[in-house]
């Protein structure tokens, strides 16, 4: 597994010039735009702009994906009102996470001016019942001429925070999408603590910090997030014997990413005896990691796989709101055939209970609401949108920096993204009815 996403790695970080459809998609090449003039919004979404040499398509696709989901991008802004300790002064002259943090609340205001301006100058020609189909949604080509977003200050604050660490996100500078997400999960974690005393602090424990097999994030670092409350979740690895029954092999941790490779849950949903479903094939890949009973804890040394719960005891909370999958590929150019196979072994529903043990009650159903993709060295996202829904049916966009459309049905996304060579690199599951409270 970890091979596999350092290989995605590798190539996704290379600086390529575009080509093909990531060139035509990108419009970093379109209408002569100097580096400092203004990129227009082109499409019903808000626009994120991305200037010929800045390279920010692959930031631009995390902030889509993460404003897509209002459970996190609310509560970031909600939590910058006085609902959370901002570190520093909130604005981060003295703290780097604090400024990652400052930024991101930020942006997805600006994008919510924007998205709101779009509405408006739809509106001011009409309703939008009158512009779009008789269902009352807005055609694809309905657009604003608004300036489209610009990521500059949540760049640079990335750019700060790894100064001196290979410099990952560096200005104008090609980077991983995957790492970027993780990089802000982990800054807005540490940036945005709950105040003391109150309900997300967690006073740490002299019983979980002597428990061996280590402790969740809140246990480590006292106090539940924003974060954590939205995508972490806390998993507790075992293995009981099938021969001594003797457990061992105990590891306990917080984690905001899923890794699946994709070539294993082609292959398991090809050959694995009993894998009929994303989720089973998922617990399928967690559970071929197989290692010997422990004869240090009184174990007999036979091969064993190792099961992966969900918290049973300790912190009690409820299951995270999003549910993000790591996709890591063997290569950044996979063939359009690879690609509709993996998307054709995607759900667009998980259960938690069938990817995990002793999954908490309230687990419930998770619907995909995001993907980000790449096509080599190209970013793009895909997002179901509250103006995208009616009939009954989910319509999904494409977001392509500054500019959106609508692509319809999943299966569209799915043939859309085959078609282009696009490999899906983070899916996000939201749960029905997630709220998050500040």
């Amino acid at each position: 597994m970890q091979a596999a996403l350092e290989a995605s790695v590798r190539e996704t970080r290379k600086e390529r010039p575009k080509r093909g459809y990531a060139r035509a998609l990108s419009g970093e090449a379109l209408d002569g735009l100097a580096p400092d003039s203004p990129q227009r919004a082109e499409g019903p979404g808000a626009g994120l702009r991305n200037l010929e040499g800045e390279y920010n398509c692959f930031l631009n696709v995390v902030i889509q994906s993460l404003w897509h989901l209002p459970p996190f991008s609310r509560a970031v802004q909600d939590s910058a009102k006085g609902g959370g300790a901002w570190r520093g002064n909130g604005r981060g002259d003295e703290d780097p996470d604090a400024e990652v943090a400052a930024a991101l609340r930020d942006v997805f205001r600006a994008m919510d001016q924007s998205n709101g301006s779009v509405r408006a100058m739809d509106q001011s020609d009409g309703s939008v019942a009158d512009s779009g189909d008789s269902n009352g949604a807005p055609h694809a080509d309905i657009g604003a001429v608004q300036n489209a977003v610009a990521p500059t200050a949540l760049r640079k604050a990335l750019a700060v925070l790894t100064q001196g660490r290979g410099s990952l996100f560096g200005e104008n500078e090609m980077a991983d999408a995957s790492e970027a997400l993780q990089a802000i999960f982990h800054s807005v974690h540490r940036a945005l603590r709950p105040a003391p005393g109150t309900k997300h602090a967690r006073p740490l424990s002299a019983a979980a910090s002597s428990r061996s097999g280590g402790m969740f994030l809140d246990q480590e670092s006292g106090y539940c997030s924003v974060v954590h409350r939205c995508f972490g979740v806390d998993v507790e690895e075992s293995m009981t014997c099938s021969r001594c029954a003797v457990r061992s092999r105990t590891l306990r941790y917080t984690k905001f990413l899923h890794l699946v490779p994709a070539a294993a849950l082609n292959l398991a949903m090809a050959y694995a005896d009993g894998v009929d479903s994303m989720e089973s094939a998922m617990r399928h890949i967690d559970g071929s990691d197989a290692k010997p009973c422990d004869v240090d804890a009184g174990g007999c040394g036979a091969m064993n796989g190792i099961e992966h719960a969900l918290a049973a005891d300790g912190v009690q909370r409820k299951s995270p709101a999003i549910f993000c999958v790591a996709l890591a590929w063997e290569s950044a150019s996979a063939t359009s055939d690879q690609v509709a196979e993996t998307l054709a072994n995607v759900q667009t529903t998980l259960n938690l209970a069938e990817v995990y043990e002793r999954a908490p009650r309230d687990a419930g159903t998770y619907h995909l609401r995001c993907a980000m993709c790449y096509y080599g060295e190209h970013y793009a996202a895909f997002a179901v949108t509250d103006a995208g829904r009616f009939d009954g049916h989910e319509r999904w966009m494409l977001f392509d920096d500054h500019r959106s459309k609508e692509v319809g049905e999943w299966e569209e996304v799915a043939r859309v993204c085959a078609a282009g060579r696009m490999q899906p690199c983070v899916l996000f599951y939201q749960r029905e009815n997630a709220t998050v409270e500040v």
